[in-house]
């Protein structure tokens, strides 16, 4: 679950299990469909971005308790071979490596 807190919105980027990308924006500006928490489902891809220049004061909590046996860091080449038609948000939220 991620947790508002502060400074300006970010895009949440989320891919299902079966390639869906679906985006939620995490915010407190209700009326411009702005989320303060947003959930992340066990088993998806995500990643975020801010939506403006300065800053942005987030929080995740996992539950249940968050072990690393249960946590995959994908590299860049990984998700554009399993998700190619998501390209275009893999390269924004990705570091940039000579090596992925």
């Amino acid at each position: 679950m991620w947790y508002f807190h502060a400074g300006e919105s970010l895009t949440i980027y989320i891919i299902a299990p079966d390639g869906q990308l679906k985006t939620a924006q995490l915010g407190l500006n209700i009326e411009v469909g702005e989320q303060p928490q947003i959930l992340v489902p066990k088993g998806h891809i995500f990643g975020s971005a801010m939506n403006q220049n300065g800053f942005s004061l987030v929080g995740c909590m996992v539950s249940p308790g968050f072990t690393f046996d249960d946590f995959e860091l994908f590299d860049k080449k990984t998700l554009l071979n399993q998700y190619p038609q998501h390209e275009e948000v893999i390269l924004r939220l990705s570091k940039s490596s000579n090596n992925n």
